[in-house]
């Protein structure tokens, strides 16, 4: 549908925002009300979405966001497929605050942690 509409024929970064929730309330923050909305997509709609575009699209990697994305609870799922089953390059932009534990699970998925 994107390259009927526009005539792209290649997205080689996909920017995915699973959810807009987050562990902060920026005053400056462009999300505002939407931070309080559901995750934006279940693991098994984003892993779909991953492999679609890299079959459609010729995606390369993948920037993975929120919100803050370490809230989201199928994040190792998430990179781990677009990883190891993809071979996706994998970025995450996060606010960093309290990711330690998660961040370890996650590490061999992650090709760029953004901060």
């Amino acid at each position: 549908m994107i390259t009927e509409r526009t005539g792209i024929h290649t997205i080689r970064r996909l920017y995915l925002q699973l959810l807009y929730r987050c562990n902060f309330e920026c005053k400056h923050c462009f999300h505002g009300e939407r931070l309080e909305y559901a995750d934006a997509f279940t693991a098994a709609q984003a892993c779909n979405l991953l492999a679609r575009m890299q079959r459609d699209y010729a995606t390369e990697a993948v920037v993975l966001l929120g919100g803050e994305p370490f809230l989201y609870k199928e994040l190792p799922r998430v990179a781990r497929h677009a990883k190891h089953t993809l071979g996706l390059a994998v970025e995450i932009c996060t606010n960093g605050y309290r990711i330690g534990a998660r961040l370890r699970e996650i590490a061999p998925c992650i090709d760029l942690l953004r901060i």
